[in-house]
């Protein structure tokens, strides 16, 4: 069967003007769940902005605060859906948060089922979540901070800020190429 553009194999549809062919094929083994209006939405970059936006205000309710009242929080150890918004906000996968917080896999899950994390795991993860919080606020959106969280930086030695966050140190060096960064100052 010849191919042209505009003209697909048998059985695809058709590509709109301009559309490429690997957009097209992109949706040729997809399943009937993909159809779905919720599925739809997940593709959809506004939804996602929208979902990314509610993910972070959340995310900002239990990092910003009182130092009294977080400090209060902390001695009694955060909620565990507080991993899952920093894990979210941030975009990084909960097995990677985990590692990036020296918590091991299976203590992570008894964590999950207890519903609270211990203190010294959640000092390690609102020290986390501060970070993504400054640093959306600094670049404007979840997904740029996401972005800019995970690429090397030249002011880091070519290590993405991520590296420098599992210890008080680092977070601390990050807080301030973000603060650099918001002042319009090299870095």
């Amino acid at each position: 069967m010849r191919r042209g553009k505009g003209r697909t194999m048998r059985g695809a549809t058709r590509r709109k003007a301009g559309e490429s062919t690997r957009s097209a094929a992109r949706f040729k083994h997809v399943g009937r769940a993909a159809l779905r209006p919720a599925a739809l939405a997940a593709k959809d970059p506004l939804a996602r902005a929208a979902q990314a936006q509610d993910e972070g205000s959340r995310l900002r309710s239990f990092v910003q605060g009182e130092l009294k009242d977080l400090r209060a929080r902390v001695k009694t150890g955060l909620p565990f859906t507080a991993f899952d918004e920093v894990s979210a906000a941030a975009e990084i996968r909960p097995s990677d948060l985990a590692a990036l917080l020296t918590i091991p896999p299976r203590t992570i899950a008894r964590r999950k089922k207890e519903g609270r994390l211990h203190p010294e795991e959640s000092d390690k993860l609102l020290r986390l979540g501060r970070i993504v919080v400054l640093a959306e606020e600094t670049l404007g959106t979840y997904q740029k901070a996401s972005g800019w969280l995970k690429k090397g930086n030249r002011a880091l030695g070519g290590d993405s800020p991520l590296t420098y966050l599992d210890t008080d140190v680092g977070a601390r060096e990050v807080e301030g190429l973000l603060l650099r960064i918001s002042h319009g100052t090299y870095s």
